[in-house]
């Protein structure tokens, strides 16, 4: 007896090759294609439609099928969790318990934060917010998936990629490295799809919640006032860095280097840019913390192979950021 074979459709309905369906869902289960062709599918295949709505299915496509509805809010974000820590691999199973305690202190606030004080880009809701954290927070955690006994040496993008590091042996070290992760995940995807407005109130927001009368204190805490400027010092591009880098500090301003286990300035992740003495004018292309910052999101995301779009205004050099870190950066 042959094992069922699941065949899933996730997407949304079209009404044209959705009609063409009517056929397989019924007693016959014979698809008929356009160019009179038919196919009969065995007893043993099975279909499934996970779909959103069903705004463009026709009622006989609808009769001819189960249906199973649950709405998002019945769902809730949770199972996407559990699902991502079930999965993550077992070099990492001693970090599992403290990880589903930074979800379920941090997340539930912030998607609450966001969804009544601001504005989305595009609407995503909690399910979809929650997906983008653990997607981001993912490739993040390279050097946790590596056993201890087999410990290569892993390159810190946040530094310029030229600095090898380690997890920490201590766990209060690694459990640090988690807060700022995980904070880190955070601001880049529950708060990443609001306007400039919104990023403004959820990093005034988003520091009070890591602060160290917050909810869930961060053990290294977002760089403020005269730490901000220190944390921009870089060796390389002091000069690079704002000289106002204090003033208004957002946590949308640092990344996380694990090589120092500090909060960096973006700016000063980057040499001192100059222009090339036989650059021609359309060529010159002068970094500033969007460019550092969206090149380095997207490359992060990209080379661990996750589905990136990359939203903005009109003349912002979204074109700009993705031609040049896809055909010019990466292999």
């Amino acid at each position: 007896m042959l094992a069922d074979t699941w065949v899933v459709f996730d997407g949304p309905v079209d009404s044209v090759w959705v009609e063409s369906m009517n056929s397989v869902l019924d007693d016959s289960r014979t698809l008929c294609l356009a160019s009179n062709e038919r196919i009969k599918l065995p007893s043993s295949m099975r279909l499934m439609f996970e779909v959103e709505d069903l705004a463009l299915a026709s009622p006989a496509t609808v009769s001819r099928c189960g249906m199973v509805f649950m709405e998002p809010r019945q769902l809730g974000w949770k199972p996407i969790v559990d699902s991502w820590l079930a999965a993550l691999p077992e070099t990492m199973a001693t970090h599992i318990a403290y990880l589903q305690s930074l979800f379920e202190t941090v997340v539930p606030p912030c998607l609450e934060y966001v969804t009544k004080n601001c504005k989305p880009v595009i609407p995503t809701d909690d399910i979809g917010q929650v997906s983008n954290l653990t997607r981001m927070l993912g490739t993040l955690l390279d050097e946790f998936r590596v056993p201890a006994s087999t410990k290569p040496a892993v390159t810190d993008g946040s530094d310029g990629g030229s600095t090898a590091v380690t997890v920490p042996a201590a766990v209060e070290q690694q459990q640090a490295w988690l807060d700022s992760l995980f904070a880190f995940a955070t601001v880049w995807s529950i708060g990443a799809g609001t306007d400039a407005a919104g990023r403004a109130h959820f990093s005034e927001f988003f520091q009070q919640l890591t602060g160290s009368t917050g909810a869930r204190p961060l053990r290294v805490p977002f760089p403020t006032g005269a730490e901000a400027v220190s944390a921009g010092a870089g060796a390389n591009s002091t000069d690079v860095v704002p000289a106002n880098a204090a003033v208004g500090a957002s946590v949308y301003d640092f990344v996380f280097n694990k090589a120092t286990s500090t909060w960096q300035h973006w700016m000063s992740t980057i040499p001192l840019y100059r222009v090339p003495d036989n650059a021609e004018f359309h060529e010159i292309i002068v970094p500033t913390i969007d460019t550092v910052r969206t090149s380095w999101l997207l490359e992060t995301l990209l080379t661990h192979q996750r589905h990136t779009l990359l939203v903005g205004e009109t003349g912002t050099g979204k074109t700009i950021a993705v031609h040049k870190k896809i055909v010019h950066e990466l292999d």
